[in-house]
């Protein structure tokens, strides 16, 4: 099978081997995709093109994170706090700040299991940090968590 210039440096930068695409051409489950065909296997996702004779691109499928739906309780005392935190400085427990990169370099795809290198640091931020302290009991409503995005400007994304 052909490659484009982009499916080469792709697969270079996130370390996959060429004979994974004809295993995921041929044992793969095929994807609906407007560009192509689309290929997941091993946890990889392939797209080539209708004929299956050029291939486009490849990466790590990304994980997915599922959503807490938080009760009506929890709701109640998450509003609650952000009230007392905003006039309050003595009932915050903690205070963290978050900076994360978002120059040109978090696009790179060179992280297993993210999309790009930015795409990782979301998900260790959710899984490692915030669901981590939640779950062993070291963070709850009134641990105040601030990001900011740094790049050309350094807005703040969530703050108290």
């Amino acid at each position: 099978m052909k490659e484009t210039d982009h499916a080469t440096q792709r697969r270079e930068e996130r370390g996959i081997d060429k004979k994974d695409l004809e295993e995921a051409l041929k044992y793969g489950e095929e994807l609906p995709c407007i560009y192509g065909r689309k290929y997941k296997y091993k946890g990889l996702i392939y797209i080539v093109d209708r004929r299956r004779r050029k291939e486009i691109t490849c990466y790590a499928e990304s994980l997915q994170l599922k959503k807490v739906k938080l009760s009506n309780d929890m709701e109640l005392k998450l509003r609650v706090a952000k009230i007392s935190l905003a006039k309050d400085l003595a009932c915050w427990k903690s205070n963290t700040v978050l900076v994360v990169d978002t120059s040109g370099s978090m696009r790179e795809s060179d992280v297993w299991g993210a999309r790009s290198r930015l795409d990782a640091v979301w998900i260790c931020i959710a899984l490692d940090f915030i669901a981590h302290r939640i779950e062993s009991g070291n963070a709850g409503f009134y641990d105040a968590v601030s990001v900011v995005l740094l790049g050309e400007s350094a807005p703040v994304l969530i703050g108290k």
